[in-house]
C-alpha cells in the first residue's frame, strides 16, 4: 500500500509549529486485516483513514536558558 504526508513547518526562535495531512491507499477492509480493529461490525476499520495532525515543539540548549 502507499502512505504519504504533506505539510508545512514554521520555526520562530525556539519554537516550531508543524501541520501535516497523512493518508494511505488502504481500503477499510485491508486496514482491518493489518490492525484487527473493527469499527462497524463488518470487519472494516477506519484507523487507516486520512488525518490532519498538528504539533508544536521547542528546542533549547543550556546557553539559551540564561
Amino acid at each position: 500500500y502507499n502512505y504519504w504526508n504533506a505539510g508545512l513547518s514554521y520555526t520562530y526562535k525556539f519554537a516550531t509549529a508543524d501541520l501535516r495531512w497523512h493518508d494511505s491507499s488502504l481500503s477499510t477492509r485491508d486496514c482491518f486485516v493489518l490492525t484487527q480493529v473493527e469499527n462497524d461490525g463488518w470487519r472494516r476499520s477506519s484507523y487507516c483513514g486520512s488525518a490532519i495532525v498538528g504539533s508544536l515543539s521547542f528546542a533549547f540548549t543550556s546557553k539559551d536558558l540564561k
